[in-house]
């Protein structure tokens, strides 16, 4: 029996309730997911109660999944839920962040923990919801409780680059000099980046 897990509790920044909920026979789901830990060969395994979707136009749910490194070296995840089809305007935000000290597997089992509990809500009415057992485990004695990681840089991210050349003869001299700089920030709300570049030649 496919059984979920619930070990920590994830609370969704923006989140559509649907007005009419479709019928389904089998959710099919669209991974849009390239980066660290995306592994999608796990995800299929742990979360077999959907259909992976080879392509978009097939899938009930477009899940795409973003990531940022964070100031302290982990990983900031977001995980925007776009609905289609028959879900279409059901759409909402998941967020994970991993801590720098986590393995790439505790940070995988985390990131599919987040996935399922977002895939829950589009599943309820499908022919699998019945079979789907939702279980709670409690922080036992001295075991450790799994706290969100601090950033003191907000989850900005800065690049500085400078780049020069200088060059002479006897006759004549010349010399150019070229900088730049990004600032990139990226929340479950917003995303920024601004770029910066500049040359000076003489």
């Amino acid at each position: 029996m496919p059984i979920l897990l619930i070990a920590v509790a994830v609370v969704p920044s923006a989140a559509q309730e649907p007005t009419d909920t479709p019928t389904i026979q089998t959710l099919s789901v669209f991974l849009d997911c390239n980066g660290p830990n995306c592994d999608r060969d796990h995800f299929r395994r742990e979360i077999a109660w959907v259909n992976w979707a080879r392509d978009r136009n097939d899938a009930d749910v477009h899940l795409l999944i973003t990531m940022q490194q964070t100031g302290g070296n982990g990983w900031h995840y977001t995980l925007d839920y776009i609905g289609l089809g028959a879900f279409e305007g059901v759409n909402k935000t998941l967020a994970h962040t991993s801590d720098a000290n986590d393995t790439d597997a505790e940070v995988r089992e985390q990131l599919t923990l987040t996935m399922a509990l977002g895939l829950v809500q589009y599943a309820e009415t499908s022919s699998v919801a019945p079979r789907l057992q939702i279980l709670y485990r409690p922080v036992q004695a001295g075991e450790p409780v799994v706290q969100e990681e601090h950033d003191p840089w907000n989850l900005w991210m800065f690049r500085v680059g400078l780049n020069g050349n200088i060059e002479g003869e006897a006759q004549q001299s010349s010399y150019s000099i070229s900088g730049s700089g990004s600032a990139d920030r990226v929340s479950d709300n917003l995303k920024i980046n601004i770029d910066l570049r500049g040359q000076y030649e003489h």
